[in-house]
């Protein structure tokens, strides 16, 4: 009664929100700092095209983020980032990749929290529990480049960030968006509004997303329908000019959600976060102090019966739970030198059963546990500053330390009725280690050369980063009768320890810039998903599914440039290319990337704009996909692709804009290298692209 009364108010509220926003739309309100920004295509080209300040960055606003096609899941406005990638299980759950590393190589914040998705194959990475339409603004940190977001993001840092507009008086913000594509089961639509009282002000955000299975370049028809609802309500105060309080409330609901990638779908998935932000800026822009706290829970429920065919031998399913709560702040001072001071504390909760029975109408089953009560801690400290070596060199310095704890209470609950082995067990038979806690403490840091000469920005950079094993790599507990078909975690697990080094240099002048960092990284202790084949550590040799740490070398380039030869021509493009091995063994790590980029070009006049990109990939012949013998985690080589994007943009006038265009123009039939491996069924399976995707989207926008 409780549970259904729960929902009616949820509903009730979503769609009280609807109706209200339907009236209009609001405007993004963030506070600016120097940054590379992607260029705006509409009326006029908005191009932020500075040298690069360090650390080197990629920074969508608004504009470019609401422009991405389709409006789906927050990674999606990743596709274009330099150094970035995306890994396709359907349509829904795109997992990002920087610099050839993902997962618990990269942090991810929404609007300063950490959400740790509910499914053990990652079919709800964090990014999925954001979307394009009502984000204001992405920024993508590549590699260790500061030190105030946590311990562990050897890849790079993505915060997606929303603000409430600050209004002098008395005001109100309204947009309303609306659209679709070849894949649309029901029009898109995005509502936000803003209004401020006094010193006070309120924003209220909703989206709804209903898309079909769509089709790849071959016509072959790709499991990926999924539908999506999500409200936002933001409470912002600003006792004075230079300092805000804020606090938020988020759900977001997918159901039906389907993947070509897996051996289940998703029937549910909802997240709740409540979030508390304050910031102090002092009067020369700096920030006096920032606090993020954060609270958030995510359910999600699997299964393999009740959004296809039951083909497998017995039905499954498996509900899961993931709970996080965090502190993260810092103080600065000082003006000529300045220098942050900051701790974070998080902790998380994972806890999930896989439940087996003859039919979907029976069960109940414990079949596996998969994550065994899990809760992980970590506390940390840090210190990061500057200072100025003459008037065009500087020095960045920063030191972390943090305390880090995991225990699995559920390590010694026996499965099948009693008859199965408890996880303790199956992490014993695997690593000859049952322990159900562990804790470390460690240490990074890093150091960054910076130096001006003329239009060019020099750095050079070394960073450690610590990057301890997840709840899924330490304690996951999935059991089969067929060994290949199990997936068992290492209590054993060291820390990973990133020793990485970047140079490079950008240019800017006139609106036209060039971007160019190298980077490599020795990494001790890496964690590696692997297959058990009586390795060092490893027991057993019956080609389950295991992690162990081995020693890895990595390294690669990126690049970019812009070329604004008049206000309204642009012409831009990047690459991106990172080799990766596991030296211990002397083989390929599995799904990295190949040599891939874009190149764009775009038109603007007063009213109307169009634009053009082509997005690329070299063949990736540098695979581990032999489960024989390695991880099996590739599917295979993946020859190249090209692809070409077509899109326009017209202010229609009285705040109304139209886009459109056309994805795939060519209808190709292709698909990145980056695959998923089902926990259910460990082949690897590559999901192909959408094919050919005409779109179209309307917005209104007002304001008094």
């Amino acid at each position: 009664m409780l549970a259904r009364a729960l929902s009616a108010l949820w509903h009730f509220t979503l769609g009280t929100l609807l109706f209200v926003c339907s009236f209009a739309s609001a405007q993004e309100a963030t506070k600016e700092g120097p940054e590379t920004e992607k260029p705006v295509m509409h009326g006029s080209l908005e191009v932020t095209a500075e040298a690069i300040p360090i650390p080197a960055r990629t920074v969508l606003k608004e504009e470019k983020i609401r422009s991405t096609v389709p409006l789906g899941d927050g990674s999606e406005v990743l596709r274009d980032v330099t150094g970035a990638d995306l890994s396709r299980m359907g349509g829904h759950g795109l997992d990002p990749f920087i610099r050839g590393q993902s997962q618990g190589d990269l942090t991810v914040l929404l609007d300063g929290a950490t959400i740790h998705g509910g499914c053990p194959n990652r079919m709800d990475p964090a990014t999925s529990y954001s979307t394009a339409g009502s984000t204001d603004r992405v920024e993508v940190i590549r590699g260790v480049q500061t030190l105030r977001y946590g311990p562990g993001a050897p890849g790079g840092t993505v915060l997606f960030d929303r603000r409430i507009p600050e209004f002098d008086n008395r005001g109100w913000n309204l947009n309303a968006t609306t659209g679709a594509s070849s894949w649309s089961n029901a029009p898109d639509v995005d509502l936000d509004a803003s209004v401020g009282f006094g010193d006070w002000s309120l924003r209220a955000l909703a989206t709804r997303r209903d898309t079909r299975n769509y089709e790849d370049g071959s016509g072959e028809e790709v499991r990926s329908a999924a539908k999506s609802l999500g409200a936002t309500f933001m409470l912002g105060w600003r006792p004075d000019e230079n300092t805000e309080y804020e606090l938020s409330y988020e759900r977001s609901d997918t159901d039906d959600a389907l993947f070509a990638g897996a051996g289940m779908d998703a029937p549910e998935s909802t997240v709740d976060i409540v979030r508390f932000q304050t910031e102090r800026v002092t009067t020369d822009g700096r920030t006096g102090w920032r606090v993020d706290a954060f609270f958030d829970d995510v359910s999600h429920l699997m299964d393999n019966y009740s959004l296809r065919d039951l083909t497998a031998p017995m039905a499954m399913r498996v509900p899961s739970e993931t709970s996080t709560w965090g502190l993260r702040g810092h103080l600065e001072f000082g003006q000529e030198s300045p220098i942050q001071i900051g701790l974070t504390i998080e902790s998380a909760d994972a806890d999930a059963t896989r439940f087996a029975g003859p039919n979907a109408a029976n069960v109940n089953n414990i079949q596996s546990i998969l994550w065994a009560g899990v809760n992980r801690t970590q506390a940390g400290a840090f210190v990061e500053g500057a200072v100025e070596l003459g008037s065009a060199t500087r020095f960045v310095y920063g030191l972390r330390a943090d305390r880090f704890t995991a225990d699995a209470d559920r390590a010694d609950e026996r499965t099948l009725g009693g008859n199965g082995p408890a996880p303790r067990q199956l992490w014993m038979m695997y690593s000859g280690n049952g322990e159900d806690s562990w804790s470390s403490t460690d240490v990074g840091g890093l150091a960054r050369i910076e130096h001006r000469v003329g239009q060019w920005q020099l750095f050079g950079g070394f960073s450690r980063t610590i990057r301890v094993a997840d709840a899924t790599e330490r304690f996951l507990g999935a059991n089969s009768p067929m060994t290949a078909k199990r997936w068992v975690g290492n209590p054993g697990l060291d820390p990973a320890r990133y020793h990485q080094l970047d140079f490079g240099a950008g240019w800017s002048e006139n609106g036209s810039s060039a971007n160019l960092t190298l980077f490599a990284s020795e990494v001790g202790d890496y964690i590696l998903r692997d297959r058990a084949h009586g390795q060092e550590g490893i027991l057993r040799s019956d080609n389950a599914t295991i992690y162990r740490n081995v020693s890895a070398r990595r390294y690669g380039v990126e690049a970019d440039a812009m070329w604004q030869p008049s206000s309204q021509l642009f012409l831009s493009g990047q690459l991106a290319w990172v080799w990766a091995e596991n030296t211990t063994d002397r083989r390929a790590i599995a799904q990295t990337p190949p040599l891939h980029g874009n190149f764009s070009a775009g038109w603007a006049q007063s009213r109307w704009s169009v634009s053009g990109v082509i997005r690329w990939a070299a063949t990736q012949t540098r695979v581990d996909d032999n489960p024989m013998t390695g991880s099996g985690l590739d599917a295979g080589p993946t020859p190249g692709w090209v692809v070409l994007d077509l899109a326009a943009t017209f202010e229609i006038g009285a705040g109304f804009d139209l886009q459109a265009g056309v994805a795939n123009v060519f209808d190709r039939a292709y698909a990145n290298h980056l695959n998923r491996a089902s926990a259910f069924d460990p082949d690897a399976v590559q999901v192909n692209e959408p094919g050919r995707t005409a779109w179209i989207r309307v917005r209104w926008r007002g304001d008094g």
